[in-house]
């Protein structure tokens, strides 16, 4: 399990990038939309070493980007963990008391990162809930 990105919210996405791009000094990337449940954002990474921050926008009406600006605001969203088995690893994290948004991982196709193309992702997310009010999101990437 690797650390690939940490995300953060915001009302106005392009000028959050762009300030925390100044702030950090590092590389941003294209703004990608992914308009698919349970995803509906748009986002833009930055570069931070060998992992990305992700600063993303809403881009539905009660999508779970929406609803969470509506109840905290703007700020940390999600933390995302690459993986090399998202079975495994959800079946860990179940072992551990983790309880998931979805039963089964979305598979989204010719998924960007920002940066890198993925023919395929796999991707699911723990109910903060159950994992300390951290919505972690697992990833299995699929070039």
């Amino acid at each position: 399990m690797r650390l690939r990105e940490v995300s953060v919210v915001a009302s106005d996405g392009d000028r959050t990038a762009g300030l925390l791009a100044r702030l950090l000094d590092c590389e941003v990337s294209q703004a990608v939309t992914c308009p698919e449940p349970p995803v509906q954002s748009r986002f833009a990474s930055l570069r931070c070493g060998p992992a990305t921050l992700a600063v993303m926008e809403s881009t539905a009406p009660g999508s779970p980007i929406d609803r969470f600006v509506g109840a905290r605001g703007e700020g940390l969203f999600s933390i995302t963990f690459e993986v090399d088995d998202i079975e495994a690893a959800m079946a860990h994290f179940r072992d551990c008391g983790a309880e998931f948004v979805c039963e089964e991982p979305v598979r989204l196709k010719d998924y960007s990162t920002g940066f890198d193309t993925y023919r395929e992702c796999l991707v699911n997310f723990t109910h903060p809930r159950s994992t300390a009010r951290i919505l972690i999101e697992l990833q299995e990437l699929r070039k």
